[in-house]
């Protein structure tokens, strides 16, 4: 195998890989905006926190004066709210669909 070929064939791997991964669009810039709009300020303090100033949990619970316990359970549903948002769905009219779907308890005998 000589170096060009070498060379072309990674050239044309690198064109391949481009075109399977596009580039953030508007569409959906504005829908993290307007996930991120939503969220109350308490999530957005934890988002902050835990992405902008990379505060581990622990940390961000001793500074927002909240338990660490709390703080997981905030970015687990922020990040849910913002992974549904990329796809093009509202988590809560996702939520409700569920709580719509569930099927009535019964007291056990």
């Amino acid at each position: 195998m000589s170096a060009r070929s070498g060379r072309t064939r990674t050239a044309r791997r690198a064109r391949e890989s481009a075109r399977r991964a596009p580039a953030p669009t508007a569409l959906l810039r504005r829908r993290l905006a307007a996930a991120l709009a939503s969220c109350s300020e308490e999530e957005q303090h934890v988002l902050a926190l835990l992405v902008g100033e990379r505060l581990s949990p622990a940390e961000t619970s001793v500074a927002l004066e909240i338990p660490a316990s709390q703080v997981l359970r905030v970015r687990a549903t922020l990040f849910e709210t913002l992974r549904l948002a990329l796809v093009g769905r509202d988590a809560r009219r996702s939520a409700a669909r569920l709580d719509d779907d569930a099927a009535p308890l019964r007291r056990a005998s």
